[in-house]
């Protein structure tokens, strides 16, 4: 039975049931609620868990930098998927500045999850063909 979230998938999946998901990202922790769950992607399709929060809301500066609203200080900030450092973040405000980089032509994301995988002492959770991406443990 199809549903909309990994966590509603992880939450009712019970001992020797497979989750089978469809390709895509999704930003969520993978945490199965039972042992002996297999979780996969569709056969065909590419799977990745990414820590990190794709960052909108761009708006456009006098200056001609571009800022959005971010109410944590970024730990790392992602451009296309790799680490980007020309950025200023303004705590009073709450806003993140980029220096160079247009946010229409990129994907700019921050990282915003410890682990995308979280088993909680469970056993024989068994994983295939998913990626997992972008969580700080991974790029400290």
């Amino acid at each position: 039975m199809p549903l909309a979230t990994l966590a509603k998938a992880c939450a009712i999946a019970r001992p020797g049931e497979t989750i089978v998901l469809r390709g895509g990202v999704y930003r969520e922790v993978l945490r199965p609620r039972s042992d002996g769950v297999t979780i996969r992607a569709r056969k065909g399709e590419t799977v990745r868990i990414s820590g990190a929060e794709v960052i909108d809301g761009w708006t456009r500066e006098t200056d001609g930098n571009w800022s959005a609203k971010l109410d944590e200080e970024p730990e790392k900030i992602l451009r296309d998927g790799q680490a980007w450092e020309e950025f200023i973040y303004d705590r009073t405000a709450r806003r993140i500045t980029l220096k160079g980089g247009d946010p229409r032509l990129h994907i700019f994301e921050t990282v915003a999850r410890e682990q995308g995988i979280e088993l909680g002492g469970k056993t024989r959770v068994k994983l295939e063909e998913i990626t997992v991406t972008n969580t700080s443990k991974a790029t400290k």
